[in-house]
């Protein structure tokens, strides 16, 4: 994803996104909240996207594509061994979108997925930009996120009983609105749970009980 605008803090590539989540178990793969299929094609081009926005699905390569909201999936029970939601749950109504997750997936299999860090350097400067209307995508206005990583959801997250903790983690802790907007050297040195408390973006990794 390339962004242009005011909100350029978003910007980044995923390298921090394959590190975490990959390499994982073969198996049929989901990614909810696909868009254009950046993250998607790391799955496969025949893993399965969803999107609500069908022109980031026209834009999406991978081949199984379905346009629908991620609080009601047109999918059966446990029919995928992974599922991933990238920059998308904070969209949603995240209780019953996770559950959505929970669902689609087969025991044992696992769930991956991200969520903006609402105490985070990057999350104040989001809220400033909101503030000023100036959450921008591509020029155009930004949805605003209905929900964000707190301490509190990340224990209910991963105290979950119809899931076991794999790790979790977060990014770019050290930010600033400009430029690659972090230090990664810097970031390799910070004990995992300052990333979580403090980093732009949670990373959650879980497997269905």
């Amino acid at each position: 994803m390339a962004a242009a605008g005011k909100a350029e803090y978003f910007q980044r590539e995923l390298s921090f996104e394959e590190k975490f989540f990959h390499p994982g178990p073969a198996g049929k793969s989901l990614e909810a909240g696909c868009g254009n299929g950046v993250f998607q094609q790391r799955l496969g081009l025949d893993s399965y996207g969803l999107d609500l926005d069908l022109g980031y699905l026209q834009a999406n390569p991978c081949r199984h594509l379905v346009c629908a909201y991620m609080e009601r999936m047109p999918f059966k029970d446990a029919c995928f061994d992974h599922a991933y939601a990238i920059t998308s749950l904070q969209y949603t109504d995240f209780g019953k979108a996770f559950a959505e997750l929970l669902r689609v997936t087969r025991k044992g299999g696992r769930i991956g997925f991200t969520l903006p860090n609402a105490f985070s350097l990057a999350g104040l400067h989001r809220a400033l930009l909101l503030l000023l209307n100036h959450y921008r995508f591509q020029g155009k206005p930004l949805p605003r996120p209905k929900m964000e990583a707190t301490p509190w959801l990340t224990a209910r997250v991963l105290g979950d009983a119809r899931v076991k903790a794999v790790k979790a983690s977060g990014s770019e802790v050290a930010f600033y609105p400009w430029g690659k907007g972090h230090w990664p050297w810097l970031e390799a040195r910070l004990p995992c749970f300052l990333k979580v408390l403090f980093g732009r973006e949670v990373f959650y990794l879980l497997e269905k009980r």
